[in-house]
């Protein structure tokens, strides 16, 4: 439980993943991969605020516990690690990872390492499931449309990546973990293309619990875009009570914002808080109050709902 609550802010955090390279992911390592089949069934937990994909693998001294969890929807992900194998042989920062059969090597920006029951390794690091985009397919990407004043906005292209994320055209089979570790581990994954489709149910059901409709979310072509999110909050809005306490380590305040058709903020939720009440609380107030988006719209053209997920870093003046 210690390990859990001393990461959280620091695991759920999804980055989307960077290409550097083609090549296997343990071609740097002299030892070849520690190879283990899965123990246990796919687990989809909804926990109110997040999905959770979950699975062990391996027996004994090499057993592996994996959590995908998922705080939006989409392809990005924090991964959860605990076992032996994940012992570190360099800093965790130089994590890298695979999926097969995809032939991309990945790098994570926000690998963490620590312990559980104080002896035993855990990894935590954010990605995507997503598919690498082949750098000659770069020109098929949709470009940014700009209207001339009283041209008519017209359909969205509807090759837009959609909210819940590009279905993947080739099932991932396993996963290769290295770089940071004193030997590569592989996961044998498998079917996790219907694991998948119980995530995407999960995804639904967690929107729906943000107050939004999964259908019509499912149907938004181009996000809300925030206007001016440097001055929902500035240095001027510390409580006194803060700044008379000096706190020089940045305080960070992690929030979900349900955003209306016309542009406006229905809800503000912290999913990741500070030791702060005092900021978490006025975190919302603030950005509840400012934020204004240009709205979302659909395939046709037409406003929509959206979200949007960001944090504030509070830090007293030196």
């Amino acid at each position: 439980m210690g390990i859990y609550r001393k990461f959280r802010a620091l695991a759920l955090t999804a980055a989307a993943a960077v290409s550097v390279a083609a090549v296997p992911v343990w071609a740097e390592s002299s030892a070849e991969p520690l190879v283990l089949e899965p123990n246990s069934e796919w687990e989809v937990a909804f926990t109110g605020d997040r999905c959770v994909l979950a699975r062990t693998f391996g027996s004994g001294a090499d057993e592996v516990s994996l959590k995908f969890v998922q705080r939006e929807p989409g392809h990005k992900f924090g991964a959860q690690l605990y076992g032996a194998p994940l012992a570190l042989a360099t800093k965790p920062e130089t994590l890298t990872y695979q999926w097969t059969p995809d032939t991309h090597l990945r790098s994570s920006h926000s690998a963490r390492s620590g312990t559980i029951r104080e002896t035993i390794p855990a990894l935590l690091f954010s990605g995507t499931f997503a598919e690498a985009i082949e750098a000659e397919d770069a020109d098929d990407l949709p470009k940014t449309v700009i209207l001339k004043p009283g041209e008519s906005r017209g359909p969205v292209p509807t090759d837009m990546p959609p909210v819940f994320g590009e279905p993947r055209k080739t099932e991932i089979s396993a996963t290769t973990i290295a770089g940071a570790l004193a030997r590569p581990l592989t996961l044998k994954l498998e079917t996790t293309k219907s694991a998948f489709a119980e995530l995407k149910d999960c995804q639904s059901k967690m929107v729906a619990a943000w107050g939004l409709d999964a259908s019509a979310l499912g149907n938004v072509a181009q996000r809300a875009k925030p206007k001016n999110p440097s001055m929902w909050v500035t240095s001027r809005d510390i409580p006194k009570v803060i700044l008379q306490r000096r706190i020089t380590q940045k305080t960070v305040v992690k929030f979900r914002l349900s955003i209306s058709a016309n542009g406006t903020v229905d809800r503000c939720t912290t999913i990741e808080e500070s030791p702060e009440a005092l900021l978490n609380e006025l975190t919302c107030e603030l950005v509840a109050k400012r934020a204004r988006f240009e709205p979302a719209l659909d395939k046709d053209g037409e406003p929509a709902a959206d979200f949007y997920i960001s944090s504030v870093r509070w830090q007293t003046p030196r």
